[in-house]
Formats: C-alpha cells, sequence, structure tokens
C-alpha cells in the first residue's frame, strides 16, 4: 500500500510539474544527506554542512560537551557590540543546521535573541551549541522502517522563564511514534500569562495550527 501511495504522489508531481527529474533512489537533497542504516531505518543528516559551519566559526571538539544548552539566563554581563557580527553568522549558520538537529532549537532561540546586544554570557552560550555540534558532528534523525502511519504531537510551556517574565511554547511533530520529528518549536510567547495554565493554553494553540497543515 506505501508503494502505490509514494508511486501515486510521483505520478501526480510528474503530471503537475513538467520536466521534473525523479531519482530511483536519493542520496542528497539541498544539503541533506540520506543514508539507508542496516535496520532499514533512514538517517537524514548534514555532514558537508557541518563541517563547513565547524569550520566557518573555527570550532574543534573539545570531548566534554554534550548538551547544547546554557542554565540560566545568556543575557548576563557587559554588552559587546563588537561580537555582533560573529554572534550574526554563527546564528545563522546554526539556524540551517537545525533542519535535523532540532535538539538545538531552543538553545539557538534563546542566543539569537540577544544578536543586536551580545553579552560573554551570549558568546558562550552560542560557543557552547557550536562545541556540542563539534563533539557530535554525524548526529541526525532517525526515521525507523514499519509501523502506522500517525502524526504525533508533543507540546508544554514553561511559566515565566524568558527574562521579560514570559513564557516559553515547545512543541515536537513527528509520523510515527518511533521515529524523529518532522517539526520542532522553542519559541517565547508574545504577551505575559497569569498562570501556567494559561500559558500552557496558549501553547497548545501553535501545535494546533501545524497540525492541521
Amino acid at each position: 500500500r506505501k508503494l502505490e501511495t509514494n508511486n501515486k504522489i510521483k505520478q501526480e508531481m510528474l503530471t503537475k510539474y513538467g520536466g521534473i527529474t525523479w531519482e530511483a533512489q536519493a542520496s542528497t537533497f539541498l544539503g541533506l544527506a540520506f543514508t539507508d542504516r542496516a535496520d532499514a531505518s533512514l538517517k537524514v543528516s548534514q555532514p558537508t554542512y557541518t563541517k563547513l559551519v565547524l569550520a566557518s566559526t573555527n570550532t574543534i571538539a573539545d570531548g566534554t560537551t554534550f548538551t547544547p544548552n546554557t542554565y540560566g539566563n545568556v543575557n548576563g554581563g557587559t554588552v559587546d557590540n563588537t561580537q555582533i557580527p560573529w554572534l550574526r553568522k554563527a546564528v545563522g549558520l546554526v539556524q540551517f543546521l537545525t533542519a535535523t538537529r532540532m535538539e538545538t532549537t531552543t538553545a539557538l532561540n534563546l542566543v539569537a535573541r540577544q544578536m543586536h546586544k551580545p553579552t560573554e554570557k551570549t558568546i558562550a552560550a552560542m560557543k557552547k551549541i557550536l562545541q556540542y555540534i563539534a563533539n557530535r558532528p554525524n548526529d541526525g534523525l532517525i526515521y525507523k522502517a514499519g509501523g502506522k502511519i500517525d502524526l504525533n504531537c508533543w507540546v508544554d510551556a514553561s511559566w515565566q522563564s524568558e527574562p521579560d517574565n514570559t513564557s516559553r511554547t515547545g512543541y515536537a511533530i513527528a509520523v510515527g511514534t518511533n521515529s524523529a520529528m518532522v517539526q520542532a518549536y522553542s519559541k517565547a510567547q508574545q504577551y505575559g500569562t497569569l498562570s501556567s495554565q494559561e500559558a500552557e493554553i496558549v501553547a497548545t494553540t501553535e501545535p494546533v495550527r501545524s497540525v492541521l497543515h
């Protein structure tokens, strides 16, 4: 049945988009690398681009950084405007990498909010993200074979966790409970809430839109 569905999608695309080519097996697409694994699962990663990110930021693995997250705020200390060009470059490079390294989304979002006024803590937090990637350069998303094709969504919210006392929405969507995510989201809410329950309600509206889409 899956093969029939794939063939139907293929034929519809060939009909709608004239001149399109169709490869029997894709190995790369828009910088993404596809690897068929021994257990019939599919790995999606960005090995070449990861090397570019690390080389462009002069980052070398330290063997000790195994989380991208910086606990506490990333905006403490004195603002250093001379760091703005480097920080913007680093954030921009890693932002595209989140396509397959979704676990860095929250940490990167916190740093990105400080791009116009970075402090020593902001720069340290960005370097920690890069060190984490350098220590795990071959990681990616693993989509397992078999199982039901069901849309699964997980959502949560913090309460007053942001510097301006707003809350944070986070959600992840997967196709199949045992497969990697197809979408991840982490962003500060735009206005304050009066309780953790209200923050959860606000958070729920975001993934509902994506699930319906």
